[in-house]
């Protein structure tokens, strides 16, 4: 058997045509993907991240200024010392 070569097109690495390296897809003539699992994941990851993470930190913020603010209230108003 004979293991033919396949070229990433996110890096131009050039690995094994094999499932080991690239996820299967049923479309394309190789039945495998043109990116690797590696740049694969990098590729979901980076997704996740721009959709989720901006998110996170938006509700993050929004919490610590409704802390401050109930925190403010409670403390006295200006006492005379």
């Amino acid at each position: 058997m004979t293991i033919t070569c396949h070229a990433c097109q996110a890096t131009d690495a050039t690995k094994p045509r094999t499932p080991e390296h690239f996820h299967r897809h049923p479309r394309n003539p190789d039945g495998l993907q043109h990116h690797c699992k590696t740049c694969q994941r990098a590729r979901c990851k980076a997704a996740y991240d721009r959709k989720y993470k901006a998110a996170i930190s938006v509700r993050a913020s929004e919490k610590q200024r409704e802390a401050w603010i109930r925190n403010r209230r409670k403390k006295p108003a200006n006492t005379p010392i």
